[in-house]
């Protein structure tokens, strides 16, 4: 019996702790996006993030030369389906064994 009220008293105070925790700090803070898949090339997955990161490097490097990038779109467009290609070269060369 006392183990019973023992347990409800440890559960109310760590409810407690965190509730009071929780409404000091930001939740926003550890919220992290939840990566997701964009393509599948013959079972292997391009995700958000893997473009996103093609995408920031290319910017980078066009920026670095002096060239104007397209719109987002266009460039994301363009970069998802060269990935999509290099991919099936990739798949095609393990296949064939190079």
């Amino acid at each position: 019996m006392h183990t019973k009220y023992l347990f409800c008293s440890l559960f109310f105070l760590v409810v407690l702790t965190t509730n009071n925790v929780a409404a000091q700090t930001n939740v926003t803070d550890y919220i992290e996006p939840i990566d997701h898949i964009i393509a599948v090339v013959n079972g292997e997955c391009i995700t958000r993030g893997e473009l996103d990161e093609v995408l920031r490097l290319s910017i980078k490097q066009l920026q670095k030369q002096g060239i104007q990038p397209p719109e987002n779109e266009v460039l994301e467009k363009q970069l998802l389906e060269r990935e999509i290609l290099t991919r099936v070269q990739i798949q095609l060369a393990n296949e064939i064994g190079l």
